[in-house]
């Protein structure tokens, strides 16, 4: 066991172990700032895990030649450590050994070693020379990662295999010849060694795995030797300076033809070198490989022919100079990120053949101006909105995610589903082809650059606010053969016009044509040119949010024959200040005058006996309400948060008043509640901080809990023994009996 003075050690510059000292524990040192040089004496066999870790001023080390093992993480961050000898007889050295020793110069590994441990040389940026004995069969993952300025590598021929990473971004090697024995090459082995300008594969070598050489962006030539078998995925992807790449034809798997690597029956091209400025692709090619012509960056046109069926996953990522490629009818699918990065490609077109567009396909086409799809999204995973090919997760990144160069889109196929082009604000022209049938809800919403858009003849089925907030838009033209929609300036109705499905950009005065009878559900949102609407009374029904952010209409006048005021039918109607109600109308619906923050001024008839749930929620501007004799409940929160109303007087024919009716109405002073109200819902004045008087004139009112919550001021006008004088006792609540 170790008998180290630690309280000498931690203070002294220089240090020897002594003879008796057969282990050098774990964390023995570790951390010992004042520490330069350490001696350790004959007799010592293991330095323990950890034993100098940290100790960042540490600049040399003498090792026994009795020494066997040397610990994990043994010498981690001595940034400071130049130089160390290995003695011959080690027979370890342990992973993470020497991380970060940035300091260190040169390495001789003894040939008592059989291998080479993960991590163990990892980010040693200052090592210029490793000697590697022809003991050593395998380097573990990240062994000599980052050693960037390592220049002279001899690999023995004893070495196997070279596992992941295991030089990595070492961007001072320049040349390699691989050990005659090597079968196997890692993951990105030398991935970013930039300045590596060639390599000799040797015949051993079956396999090299993904990225091996990625971002070697010196390599010129490669020679691929009959004996690979497997070749994995962007190898020499960023390999910007290859030119060439030559398969032994006696190869199995593989073969080339004009310096282009293909599989062996040359149906499928895996990689076109980064350095070729042109390419003639084989007639035999039925499909492009993943990252085929990834980073090839002087390719300034590609030919595909007719035979091609598939592009697979990032085929021309990275492709800058590409200005053209036309993409043959043959093709059914087009993988993630095909084009990503082609920043000069200014229009495209996608065959009806498509049947599959992966995400981010055109991610990174800054002067796209056009393009042409057969449908918008992916058929696959049911992305279908305009964002999708661009790289946007979800429909509302359509508008930060589609780039400002995109003008035109035509859609020749598949329907255009829901929100396909949501706030797609840059857009100038949507061509809808004649085979769409389709439009789905909110499709072209905040499409604020369209002026003019065509519907086809064969269109069957548009959705609710397909054009809401295009407030440019004056002109949907409806083709004549329609037989489901017809068209008048922005107003697209059914076709006998007895319908308003969607108005996009009304100005000024609007006037809605006799036989009209019914405005679908959001007809007129984000309308907020429109300043006066009038409505026929052939108008029955109104949907729900007809008006929604219509901020400068003003007033608006109910036809005669509606009946019914829908839920949330005047919801979010910004710029309302009054309305007339016929006496037609016989109930308001849930949320009916929602938000109407302008509203003040509201006359209901004597035909309502319903105020539903929410009815006037949030109406703040609200001033004046009568509530006429006919209505006979008031729902729950049908006047919350209406904070200007100062006074209301409940009538006789009132029975039921909802919980928090009036809960908000901070503005609110006085309230008088009929004997004919049976019940009063909790919380129903919570918070009304101004309310001083509520007389209530029925004996048997029940009133539901903290039904006066918040209301410090109050004082209850009651009639004596009445339940809300017994109320009033129990809540300690002020009040008057009579």
């Amino acid at each position: 066991m170790c008998k180290i003075d630690k309280a000498e050690a931690m203070n002294v510059s220089e240090y020897i172990v002594a003879s008796d000292v057969k282990v050098i524990e774990e964390r023995a040192f570790k951390g010992f700032k004042n520490l330069k040089k350490v001696v350790i004496s004959e007799g010592v066999t293991v330095i323990g895990n950890r034993a100098f870790d940290g100790c960042s001023n540490l600049e040399e080390v003498v090792l026994p030649s009795s020494l066997k093992i040397i610990g994990n993480y043994s010498f981690k961050e001595c940034t400071n450590l130049k130089k160390i000898n290995f003695p011959e007889g080690l027979e370890k050295i342990g992973n993470i050994a020497f991380y970060n020793c940035k300091s260190l110069e040169d390495i001789v590994i003894p040939k008592s070693m059989d291998s080479i441990g993960y991590y163990v040389f990892y980010g040693c940026s200052g090592l210029r020379s490793v000697k590697i004995p022809d003991s050593v069969k395998d380097i573990d993952l990240f062994a000599f990662y980052k050693c960037a300025s390592l220049k002279d590598l001899k690999l023995p021929d004893s070495i196997e295999s070279i596992g992941a990473y295991s030089f990595s971004n070492c961007t001072g090697l320049c040349t390699l010849t691989l050990p005659k024995s090597l079968t196997n090459i890692g993951i990105c082995a030398f991935d970013g060694c930039t300045h590596l300008e060639e390599i000799i594969i040797p015949e051993s070598l079956t396999n090299i795995s993904d990225y091996a050489f990625d971002g070697a962006i010196g390599l010129k030539r490669l020679n691929i030797p009959k004996t690979i078998e497997c070749i994995g995925a962007y190898v020499f992807a960023n390999c910007s300076s290859l030119e060439c790449i030559n398969v032994d034809k006696d190869n199995k798997f593989y073969s080339s033809e004009n310096g282009v690597l293909y599989n062996k029956d040359q149906t499928k091209l895996l990689c076109c070198p980064g350095g070729k400025d042109e390419v003639n692709i084989l007639d035999s090619v039925t499909a492009i490989g993943d990252r085929a012509f990834l980073g090839c960056g002087n390719l300034e046109n590609v030919e595909l022919s007719d035979n091609i069926k598939s592009i697979g996953n990032s085929a021309f990522d990275g492709c800058k100079s590409l200005e053209e490629i036309k993409i043959p009818d043959s093709v059914v699918s087009i993988g993630a990120g095909a084009f990503d990065g082609c920043r000069h490609l200014t229009d495209i077109v996608i065959p009806n053949s498509v049947e599959t567009i992966k995400r981010s396909v055109f991610n990174g086409c800054w002067r796209l101006e056009s393009i042409t799809v057969p449908f918008v999204g992916s058929s696959e995973d049911d992305n279908t909105y305009l964002g999708y090919f661009f790289g946007a997760s979800s429909y509302y990144e359509n508008g930060s995610i589609v780039p400002a160069s995109l003008k035109e889109v035509t859609v020749t196929k598949s329907n255009i589903d829901d929100y396909a082009f949501f706030l797609c604000s840059d857009l100038k022209k949507i061509n809808i082809g004649d085979e769409v049938e389709s439009i789905g809800r909110l499709a072209f919403h905040r499409c604020t650059s369209l002026k003019e858009i065509y519907i086809p003849k064969n269109v069957v089925n548009i959705d609710i606010e397909v054009f809401s907030g295009c407030k440019n838009l004056e002109k949907i033209l409806v083709d004549e053969e329609n037989e489901y929609y017809s068209s008048e300036g922005s107003i697209l109705y059914d076709k006998e016009k007895t319908i308003v499905v969607c108005c996009s950009a009304g100005k000024g005065s609007v006037i809605v044509p006799e036989g009209v009878k019914k405005i679908e559900n959001r007809a007129f949102s984000y309308c907020d040119k429109i300043t006066n609407l009038a409505l026929p009374n052939t108008v029955k029904e109104i949907g729900e949010e007809a008006f929604f952010g219509c901020k400068n209409l003003s007033q608006l006048v109910v036809p005669n024959n509606v009946t019914t005021i829908r839920d949330y039918t005047f919801a979010g109607f910004s710029g309302l200040k009054s309305i007339t109600i016929p006496n037609s109308v016989s109930s308001i619906g849930n949320y009916a005058f929602d938000g109407c923050s302008k509203l003040e001024y509201i006359t209901l008839p004597n035909s309502v006996d319903i105020i539903g749930t929410g009815a006037f929620n949030d109406c703040s501007n609200l001033k004046d309400f009568i509530i006429p004799e006919s209505v006979k409940t008031i729902s729950g929160f049908a006047f919350y948060d209406c904070v200007s109303l100062k006074t209301i007087n409940i009538p006789e024919s009132v029975e039921d008043i909802g919980e928090r009716a009036f809960d908000g109405c901070s503005g609110l002073t006085s309230a008088t509640i009929s004997k004919s109200v049976k019940h009063l819902g909790r919380y129903i004045f919570n918070y009304c901080q101004n309310l001083n008087s509520v007389t209530i004139l029925g004996d048997d009112t029940e009133i539901g809990e903290n039904a006066f919550k918040g209301c410090d001021n109050l004082y209850l006008f009651v009639n004596k023994d009445s339940k809300a004088e017994k109320y009033a006792a129990e809540n300690e609540i002020i009040c008057i009996a009579e």
